[in-house]
């Protein structure tokens, strides 16, 4: 599925409007509608992340590959237990894992498996899947990002690239782009030959973690300072 193509486009408005349905759904009907679609949405992602581990078994497929340590395989599983548990720290870092990891690799995937086919077709769940998490989270379930969010998530993300660097040094493997960009067309291969695109993809990491946390800072400083308060002076009629 190359970026542009009408598979990707299409991939793209029906995660969108799938996204669109759940979240207007649980905001005109919240009681009924944010438990159920927090539990569905917490199995499917559980199932479809856990269909590739089937599939990578079945096919004896190397650890080089077949171990979950992508950003994009460790976010639904974090992204099922927020919604399922309603964990505060499990829902701030699916939700920056989300929209920084998942939705890029919408927008820009690393797919080069036919339209149709298991894995195509479990791509596009999983990554789309996730996004509508991250997003059910904080405007469904009222799970939004606390103070001190954004050096959690980025400690929650380096954490993950030293055991994806170790598994790269130990199977050979590619867990997080660390050895080499992927092959299809991504952000990182703007970022220069490695080593240099390692650390441009951390700047640029950081600064999408900012900016996802942004709007619930703005948030909070705008219910701090509260509205202005009138003083009414009494006046002392005769």
């Amino acid at each position: 599925m190359t970026v542009g193509s009408p598979a990707h486009l299409l991939t793209l408005a029906a995660v969108a409007a799938a996204g669109a349905v759940i979240l207007t759904a649980v905001r005109l009907k919240p009681e009924p509608h944010v438990n159920a679609a927090a539990r569905v949405l917490a199995l499917l992602l559980v199932l479809v992340e856990g269909s590739w581990w089937i599939y990578a078994a079945a096919r004896h497929l190397p650890l080089s590959i077949a171990l979950p340590l992508h950003l994009c395989d460790v976010a639904p599983l974090v992204a099922a237990a927020a919604l399922w548990w309603r964990n505060p720290l499990a829902a701030e870092i699916a939700y920056f894992w989300g929209l920084a990891g998942s939705l890029m690799a919408l927008l820009t995937p690393d797919l080069i498996d036919p339209v149709g086919s298991f894995l195509w077709t479990q791509y596009v769940l999983e990554h789309g899947i996730t996004v509508v998490a991250a997003l059910l989270l904080p405007i469904g379930m009222h799970l939004a990002p606390r103070p001190g969010a954004l050096p959690r998530a980025a400690a929650a993300t380096a954490a993950l690239a030293l055991v994806a660097g170790a598994a790269d040094i130990l199977t050979g493997g590619n867990y997080l782009f660390l050895r080499h960009p992927p092959d299809s067309p991504t952000l990182l291969s703007l970022l220069g030959p490695w080593p240099w695109y390692i650390a441009g993809a951390a700047l640029t990491a950081f600064a999408l973690l900012a900016l996802l946390e942004l709007p619930f800072r703005l948030r909070r400083g705008m219910s701090i300072s509260g509205p202005p308060v009138r003083h009414v002076s009494k006046e002392v009629r005769p």
